[in-house]
């Protein structure tokens, strides 16, 4: 989740939305504990807290700083910049911060 998401989740959760059918709903509260996590950290996560979604690029730690891994089903992280380069021991990561804007 990126800052942005974060903060716009944390502005919006309690306003009800309406969905296409009619019904309305409130944000997930899981996605507000995520918000709250992602806002107030120093933006390193504990795999053992949660982990990334799916694909998801990654900046991760394993001893030391790296950049560019993707979260894959096996639970893992693997970089197909350089081949495919498995990272098995990561403890924490975080997510990508936003792109610069120009």
């Amino acid at each position: 989740m990126t800052i942005k998401e974060a903060k716009e989740i944390l502005v919006n959760h309690n306003i009800w939305r309406r969905d296409s059918v009619g019904a309305y709903h409130m944000p997930d509260p899981k996605d507000v504990g995520i918000a709250i996590d992602t806002l107030v950290s120093d933006g390193w996560i504990s795999l053992n807290d949660r982990k990334p979604e799916l694909n998801q690029e990654c900046i991760i730690f394993n001893g030391k700083v790296m950049s560019g891994f993707i979260y894959n089903i096996l639970g893992s992280f693997h970089d197909n910049s350089e081949g495919l380069y498995f990272i098995v021991d990561a403890t924490n990561w975080m997510p990508l911060p936003e792109q610069p804007k120009q």
